[in-house]
């Protein structure tokens, strides 16, 4: 085997031309040949008594060509990689160039065959700049009040619901209703209507003007109230315009809210007091803000540098982490997916939605790629490495953390330099950057990051995050 050239091409791989010498294709042959004649059968010959000819008649000439050619071309790609393998980081596996159909047309025992394939390779990142970056931060403001909203949200839970009869309805209560609803020219729309509907007297819940002009309704009496439809309540064809809802109040029942004492604290979480439940709770929500102006200036800085990076990512790195997106969605699935196994097999059984969520998911995976590379890059240039102290001490932490559950040593310390690594060089960048923070809410919002924003809240809608984080300290 003879490399004849060797060049770089787009997307961060190499192509190699290759010659197999004549006398390897020759004896490979021979090799072949002699072998079958001793294993396969030939009608009216012992075995391994037929002549080589009837052999070759019996295989196929062009079915043994096609097994020599595979063989040859398997073992010089072998050979390549090692005497390359000092030299390359290569990833994955070889990508032949050249027609195989071709090269079986060209493929003569004796004489010499040059073929060409590619390989990926880790890309070599480039960074125009790294350093002195002027950034515009939005600083969260922890917001207190959301403490008195989550207590609420938990007496909620804990309320008890009592009839009424003496009054009518107020904001906070909960009713039962038949409506009807007509259109701006009179027209009933029946597939609106409903009976016997439960309903909170929250303008959260419902269309908040209508919530509003039902406060005061009794007991079987039935009003008419026009509103404007507002955007998500009926079908797009209504939105924006008048709609009359006629509706009867079926049933009337207020919530009887239990007292925000040490006895509720202790019911909700493993606080023994009120205070201590507000003081955990405010805290959390410092916390948080502080999170998420420590998310913003890591993000702005994450994205200096991909706007200043040069880099070829090739497919197979690209595919490799798109391939682990897929699965962290799939995991994640599963665990909402409620039993229905089935179901989620059948899912993620369609080709056209796995290639679709391929699709949906290179984007995202490229940006992956490129700021892990940034900031390895970063690393390099800046020698930024662990101390040995540092990283057994925090692998020890986490091997407590596992609580005797079994993890390979090399894998673990590995991941655990590569997350630490990464903490030093955002701290080196955040002190070599000038950093302003601004209010929260200034900055021109980026389409994708709006994007995401949208997704997590259709994730988060059901309830506030401090009612979770209460339950998981409770538990």
């Amino acid at each position: 085997m003879k490399v004849l050239s060797q060049e770089k091409i787009p997307e961060s791989r190499v192509c190699f031309e290759i010659e197999i010498e004549g006398e390897k294709s020759q004896a490979a042959y021979d090799r072949n040949l002699k072998s079958l004649s001793k294993s396969v059968r030939v009608p009216g010959f012992r075995p391994g008594k037929a002549p080589q000819k009837m052999v070759l008649r019996h295989v196929g000439a062009e079915n043994l060509k096609a097994t020599i050619l595979q063989e040859l071309l398997e073992k010089a790609l072998t050979d390549v990689l090692k005497d390359k393998e000092e030299e390359l980081q290569v990833i994955g596996s070889f990508d032949l160039l050249s027609s195989a159909d071709e090269l079986l047309d060209q493929l003569e025992y004796g004489e010499p065959l040059v073929f060409k394939a590619a390989i990926d390779v880790q890309p070599a990142p480039e960074l125009d700049k790294y350093s002195g970056f002027e950034l515009k931060v939005e600083k969260i403001e922890p917001d207190l009040s959301q403490v008195d909203e989550t207590l609420h949200q938990y007496q909620l839970r804990q309320s008890t619901l009592v009839p009424v009869e003496d009054r009518g309805a107020e904001l906070g209560d909960v009713i039962t209703i038949d409506f009807t609803v007509a259109d701006e020219d009179g027209n009933e729309l029946p597939e609106m209507g409903a009976e016997d509907m439960p309903m909170e007297m929250d303008e959260s819940d419902f269309i908040p003007e209508l919530i509003q002009k039902l406060v005061g309704i009794k007991l079987d009496e039935t009003r008419e109230i026009t509103v404007t439809v507002p955007e998500g309540y009926l079908d797009d064809e209504y939105e924006g315009k008048p709609a009359t809802f006629t509706i009867t109040l079926k049933d009337l029942k207020a919530r009887e809210l239990p007292e925000l004492d040490d006895d509720f604290a202790q019911a909700i979480s493993d606080r023994e007091t009120m205070a201590e439940l507000r003081e955990f709770l405010e805290q959390r929500i410092i916390d948080e803000a502080e999170e998420t102006t420590k998310a913003n200036l890591e993000g702005a800085i994450l994205e200096q540098l991909v706007e200043n990076l040069t880099i070829e990512l090739p497919h197979s790195l690209v595919s490799r982490e798109v391939d682990y997106m897929l699965q962290q969605q799939a995991m994640y699935m599963q665990r909402n997916a409620q039993g229905d196994d089935q179901m989620l097999k059948k899912v993620f059984g369609q080709k056209e939605f796995v290639a679709e969520m391929r699709r949906l998911n290179e984007p995202e995976a490229i940006n992956r790629l490129q700021r892990t590379m940034a900031l390895a890059e970063v690393a390099r240039l800046e020698k930024i490495t662990v101390p040995e102290e540092e990283l057994k001490t925090k692998i020890d932490e986490l091997r407590q953390n596992l609580g005797g559950q079994q993890v390979d040593d090399q894998t673990l310390r590995e991941v655990i330099e590569d997350e630490m690594v990464t903490e030093h060089v955002l701290e080196w960048l955040k002190e070599n950057s000038q950093i302003e923070y601004v209010p929260e809410g200034s900055l021109e919002p980026d389409p994708a990051a709006l994007d995401a924003d949208l997704d997590s809240e259709s994730e988060e809608e059901a309830q506030p995050v401090e009612v979770e984080v209460v339950e998981a300290e409770a538990e």
